[in-house]
């Protein structure tokens, strides 16, 4: 995506790593499927378990990042792999469309 670039809401504006979530979901998953085989005595340890792959589950999503809106892209944050943004910070300025 470049600046000046028509977007529609929803369009992707930029896609985080997921790989190190992705790898403690699928293994958070394996441990979820192990403690429900054994649930007689994994019951409290599944409510964890679930509460954590639900977190992981959120987190993900954050990790994406699309328009809001339709508009045009004015401005779009330069990053590089590894950088790190603080909660809160802008990404991306989108000029909404007009619509007639």
């Amino acid at each position: 995506m470049k600046d000046a670039s028509e977007v529609r809401a929803g369009d992707l504006l930029v896609q985080f790593d997921e790989r190190s979530l992705l790898l403690k979901k699928h293994a958070l998953e394996s441990e979820v499927h192990w403690a429900e085989l054994r649930v007689a005595d994994g019951r409290l340890h599944l409510s964890g378990l679930y509460r954590e792959l639900e977190q992981i589950r959120l987190d993900l999503g954050r990790l994406t990042i699309t328009s809001p809106i339709d508009g045009q892209l004015t401005y779009l944050l330069p990053l590089a792999p590894g950088d790190t943004l603080r909660a809160g910070t802008a990404i991306a300025v989108i000029f909404p469309r007009k619509h007639r």
